[in-house]
């Protein structure tokens, strides 16, 4: 006899980090904009992992966009 299967709701998993990529078009900005500018901005905390993947919180991007800081 075959066995039932069980089917349960999925959840939606919201990231909380995002690549250099991932923050560039999330702000509407370039990759080069995203390396040049954002890195010096002191409200955005730039995480590195083994010195070139960069990732970036997007509660930060956030308090940007709502600071005006990027249009």
């Amino acid at each position: 006899m075959a066995r039932e299967r069980k089917t349960g709701k999925v959840e939606l998993v919201h990231k909380i980090w995002l690549s250099t990529q991932e923050a560039a078009a999330y702000l509407g900005v370039s990759v080069r904009f995203l390396r040049d500018q954002l890195d010096v901005i002191p409200e955005v905390e730039v995480y590195s992992i083994g010195g070139n993947k960069k990732f970036y919180r997007l509660d930060n991007l956030d308090r940007l966009i709502t600071k005006g800081r990027i249009k």
